[in-house]
């Protein structure tokens, strides 16, 4: 098959008229297809970029939602944002529009979160935000306070200190 010819059969195949952005893909496509010399050679530079991704073992980080993270774990977990407002989420009216906060399902999903991790879990909560240009200081989440002090161990940390200005000599 030429790069023609697939281009050909996609268009052929899509039933909803193909935006110029996706016709100038397939303009794409069909150059770095010529470019590789054949559709066979163009499949396997293509495969072969994909097995030189990092593999499973590999050193990486996973950036996801709590949502996401069910059925997953992993070696070490961070939890951000362990503000009330934020989680449970309330700050703006709940989850998806919803009027009313379900606190029982909130601290499901915070309790889901917290089991991937394996080896470490990191939880915290920032003293002051800003969201979409407000500065907010809530206090720390709800549900920090069910965790039993024992299996806390609690680290303050604060801004870094900054290099007092100085007045610099001339001479």
């Amino acid at each position: 098959m030429s790069a023609d010819s697939l281009a050909r059969w996609i268009k052929e195949h899509t039933e909803a008229g193909l935006s110029k952005d996706c016709l100038v893909h397939i303009e794409w496509l069909k150059s770095d297809i010529r470019d590789s010399g054949s559709l066979k050679k163009f499949l396997e530079d293509i495969s072969l970029r994909t097995a030189d991704a990092p593999g499973r073992g590999a050193e990486a980080v996973s950036l996801l939602t709590m949502h996401a993270a069910k059925g997953k774990e992993f070696d070490a977990v961070f939890l951000p944002g362990l503000e009330d407002g934020l989680m449970p989420y309330n700050l703006f009216g709940g989850r998806d529009g919803a009027a009313e906060t379900d606190y029982d399902e909130e601290a499901r999903l915070l309790y889901v979160a917290m089991t991937r991790a394996r080896s470490y879990l990191f939880l915290s909560c920032a003293k002051k935000r800003i969201l979409f240009g407000r500065e907010y200081r809530l206090p720390k989440s709800r549900y920090l306070e069910r965790i039993p002090s024992g299996l806390i161990s609690k680290r303050k940390e604060g801004p870094s200190p900054k290099n007092r200005d100085r007045q610099l000599d001339l001479f």
